[in-house]
């Protein structure tokens, strides 16, 4: 083979590097992934008086 096609082979090579890279930033950029939709969770209310809450509060403190 030789030093006599060095240059053609290294040119080619860069050409496909080239392509290869355009190619695959393409892929990334137009890629849209399939999202499901996420339902709200179900809340409930709970109502607490005065007291309930500052014994909840200070247990956590202590």
């Amino acid at each position: 083979m030789g030093l006599k096609y060095i240059e053609q082979i290294k040119t080619v090579v860069l050409f496909v590097l080239v392509i290869l890279s355009v190619t695959l930033t393409f892929s990334i950029w137009s890629y849209r992934p399939s999202y499901d939709t996420i339902e709200k969770p179900k809340t409930v209310d709970i109502v607490m008086d005065d007291k309930k809450i500052r014994k909840k509060l200070l247990s956590r403190i202590n």
